[in-house]
């Protein structure tokens, strides 16, 4: 029971309290461009497809679906090895990569003209890009032993995600076949080079975006990995002190350079790590901050102080805030030189992590699929009768590419509010194992119900809306509640802070 004087649910904490806000703000636009060019695909995946000469419906679905399967496919081929290279050489360099290989994918997949052309260009999206795991594993270090923002940071990432199933549907569906939807345009219509490379456009937008970002890397994301190995360590990343220098030359806002100066990074703890084996041991409380305010500080001021005894004499210092300290910590701290490629792959798979990576394996396997596969269904044309039978359907809804992409941006509002709201006030209350076993019901609801969306009439449009729009919005609700929830038991779940950059690689793949 709390004791008096302490409310019974804590205070979920304020964004701008989170550590090192200012370095997930930039991660959080940097991850924005994947979503967007995944996600603008589906409204006219199933249309491109039937321009490269299929005309069967059925045809056309697998072939989609194979597209589709060719994305997660890339990323389980080199997850791990991504993870592997942020150990070694660090998490800014990965990055880069990583968007360096999102830049060529997605100008090959738009200049696809067959189906093997683009199922390569899917496949090196998937396995020429890790960032997924890659920047997890930063907000982990970001929060170090701070839990109680955990569940505030981790929504943080997600959020970009439905920020890009926004955008990206916009983005595709509005400018795909322009020479279909603007005939008469000089620029855009017939006989222009849009009529030859229909779905160019709709690849060649987020182009300057992606640019962007590699730039906003370079210059102000900051090493996490402390290893002889790093390729830009911080105290000689000349990108970095461009950055730094830019930021002082222009005046930036005062916001923006309080979170560049704060350059102390806390090494992560090892003994915390082991205090909840994820979802192996107190499932029901695992991660809930349900505990007294004495047990918590308690437990906290114990744990730093073992902590700081144990660190180098040089990192004693926590409060010295200047550059010149600064460059001699990140977040995550090689013990006694040795490097993180002396530990193997296979010494991330303790107990509590194989339980807990299952558990996420079998969200993986059907959440995801869904979003992408649902576009799909609402392309797919309507069956020329009804079905007889209640349980087995053919036919889609029939739905146009800005109709599609029009839907899908709906519900990813929607599930910014999920995302920003929710899902916070929820975890702090319930704590993160009990919010993800809930959030899994959510899901066969939303499965059953779709194939009936079949059923209702095509005319008028709005009315296909009013049906649909809920039923994915049952689905995006237990995505917010389920994943997020599980990428804090696996980062709490991690045996050694060496090995986290492959243990969320895993996850990646």
């Amino acid at each position: 029971m709390p004791t008096s004087g302490v409310s019974e649910h804590p205070q979920v904490p304020s964004i701008s309290s989170i550590p090192h806000i200012g370095q997930i703000a930039i991660l959080m636009v940097v991850r924005l461009v994947e979503p967007i060019i995944h996600h603008s695909i589906g409204p006219y995946l199933y249309f491109m497809i039937r321009d490269f000469g299929y005309s069967s419906p059925s045809t056309i679905s697998s072939l989609a679906t194979l597209g589709i399967t060719m994305f997660p496919l890339g990323e389980t081929m080199t997850g791990i090895f991504w993870g592997r290279f942020s150990d070694k050489y660090g998490r800014k360099p990965s990055i880069l990569l990583g968007l360096s290989g999102v830049l060529f994918s997605v100008i090959l997949f738009g200049s696809s003209v067959n189906i093997y052309m683009a199922l390569l260009a899917r496949l090196l999206a998937g396995g020429l890009n890790g960032n997924i795991g890659i920047m997890r594993t930063m907000v982990a270090e970001y929060i170090g032993e701070q839990r109680q923002y955990q569940a505030r940071a981790f929504s943080l990432l997600p959020i970009t995600m439905n920020v890009g199933t926004i955008l990206g549907p916009l983005i595709g569906g509005l400018l795909a076949n322009p020479a279909e939807a603007w005939p008469n345009n000089r620029f855009f219509g017939r006989g222009t080079f849009w009529e030859a490379h229909p779905y160019f456009l709709a690849n060649f937008f987020p182009v300057p975006l992606v640019f962007f970002v590699m730039t906003l890397t370079v210059l102000f994301i900051k090493e996490t990995l402390n290893s002889q190995s790093a390729l830009l360590p911080v105290d000689s990343d000349p990108g970095l002190k461009l950055g730094q220098w830019m930021i002082r030359r222009w005046k930036a806002p005062s916001w923006f350079r309080r979170a560049e100066n704060n350059l102390l990074y806390k090494p992560l703890n090892n003994e915390t790590f082991e205090e909840s084996s994820a979802l192996m041991e107190n499932w029901d409380d695992n991660l809930s901050l349900h505990e007294t305010e004495e047990t918590e500080l308690e437990n906290r001021n114990e744990t730093h102080s073992n902590h700081v005894s144990n660190l180098p004499d040089n990192t004693h210092d926590l409060g010295d805030n200047s550059a010149s300290s600064a460059s001699k910590h990140t977040f995550v701290d090689s013990q006694d030189g040795v490097e993180s490629s002396s530990t193997s792959i296979w010494d991330v798979f303790t107990e509590p992590v194989k339980i807990t990576l299952s558990c996420y394996f079998l969200l993986m396997l059907h959440s995801p699929s869904f979003i992408q596969i649902f576009p799909l269904f609402l392309a797919t044309p309507r069956a020329k009768t009804l079905p007889k039978n209640p349980i087995f359907f053919g036919g889609g809804l029939g739905l146009s590419s800005m109709l599609i992409g029009g839907m899908i941006s709906i519900v990813g509002v929607i599930g910014i509010l999920i995302q920003l709201f929710l899902f916070p006030v929820f975890s702090a209350r319930l704590g993160n194992a009990r919010i993800h076993r809930l959030a899994c019901h959510f899901f066969p609801i939303a499965y059953l119900l779709v194939p009936f969306l079949a059923l209702v009439p095509a005319v008028p449009w709005w009315l296909v809306f009013t049906f649909a729009v809920p039923v994915i919005t049952v689905v995006m609700f237990g995505r917010a509640m389920a994943i997020a929830p599980m990428i804090i038991l696996i980062t709490n779940a991690a045996p050694d802070k060496r090995l986290m950059g492959r243990l969320h690689g895993v996850t990646h793949s």
